[in-house]
């Protein structure tokens, strides 16, 4: 049975995401355990509650972060419905299109957030600043201070003088030469089979991490082979730069859409879903 989807989004600046609780139709998985890895950024690890994390942001850079409300239903072929309202990020306000492509200095950082099925946790966290090149460290004091923090990278490239350090974590453990690696993975769909070569954490499959509903879902992985990732993107300019640091966690971002999957799908179509009351509209 295929279940027919509607969503909407929009920007609501409500001041803290305490204001827009994640839904309260989602029951919340058990709190996730310790994170792998050391990395963060400013302070933030996905795995954080919403709250915990906008604190931690506010607390040490001068900007200000406001939720951005998703509203979604979904409607099976029965006509039952399921609906839900909560905040899928957090982002700076303030801050628009015409701001980003200009050249003026600009510090942004956002938040992706779960569901009520993981408490409105952090998934991933960004932040991008640009800057005249004398308010920047340079590209090699930066990268030094990366490997003296957080050790040699799993890889690091130069393409046209843009500077990209990657940090990958698997199963085992941290990647220790990323660009090395090269698997394969089959897609199958219908009587059809192509065969896809991926570097974990860097391809292999959806790289999506706020929630969408698909039913059934397609056998596309996410992310294969990788439980986070952590980047560091530094392109330079003539007088400014602008450097981007992004840290993911794919481990709870699988996790987080295969429980609202199931919560939704036993909500519409279980043997739970009780028996539809009639309407008492004027007919």
């Amino acid at each position: 049975m295929r279940l027919k989807i509607a969503v909407a989004g929009a920007l609501v600046a409500l001041g803290s995401a305490a204001n827009a609780e994640p839904s309260s139709e989602l029951t919340a998985l058990p709190s996730p355990e310790e994170r792998q890895y050391p990395m963060a950024i400013l302070g933030v690890q996905p795995g954080m509650l919403a709250e915990e994390a906008q604190a931690l942001v506010e607390g040490r850079v001068d900007l200000e972060l406001e939720p951005e409300v998703l509203k979604m239903s979904v409607t099976a072929p029965t006509g039952r419905m399921w609906h839900m309202e909560y905040p899928q990020r957090l982002v700076t306000a303030g801050i628009g299109p015409y701001a980003r492509m200009g050249s003026d200095p600009l510090e942004e950082v956002g938040l992706v957030l779960a569901t009520g099925a993981m408490e409105g946790r952090v998934l991933s966290i960004t932040r991008s600043m640009r800057n005249s090149n004398n308010e920047l460290p340079p590209p090699d004091a930066l990268v030094a201070q990366l490997t003296e923090t957080f050790g040699e990278p799993s890889m690091q490239e130069n393409r046209g003088g843009q500077i990209k350090v990657v940090y990958a974590w698997g199963e085992d453990g941290k990647y220790t030469d990323l660009a090395s690696i090269e698997r394969e993975w089959t897609e199958k769909r219908g009587n059809r089979e192509s065969i896809h070569r991926y570097t974990p954490c860097l391809s292999g499959g959806s790289s999506a991490i706020r929630y969408d509903f698909q039913y059934p879902r397609s056998d596309e992985p996410v992310m294969l082979e990788c439980s986070a990732v952590f980047t560091m993107v530094y392109v330079p300019g003539a007088s400014s730069s602008k450097i981007s640091f992004a840290l993911t966690d794919y481990d709870l971002v699988r996790q987080h859409r295969d429980e609202v999957d199931r919560q939704i799908v036993e909500t519409l179509m279980g043997e739970d879903a009780g028996e539809t009351k009639p309407s008492e509209i004027p007919l």
